[in-house]
């Protein structure tokens, strides 16, 4: 479960970080039009880490 846990949160603060960075820079087509889905894509991410942890032992 450890694997699994770290894997949901590395890649939702990677998508945040990258968003942000890449996001100045090059546009991305599909979150153009609602810019806030970047977040909740981040963060589910991370919801999801926290939920599998309660199953870790």
């Amino acid at each position: 479960m450890l694997p699994v846990m770290l894997t949901f949160f590395v890649l939702g603060i990677l998508w945040i970080g990258t968003y942000y960075i890449i996001g100045n820079f090059i546009p991305v087509s599909f979150l153009e039009k609602q810019p806030n889905w970047n977040l909740a894509i981040g963060f589910s991410g991370i919801i999801m880490a926290l939920i599998v942890s309660t199953r870790w032992r």
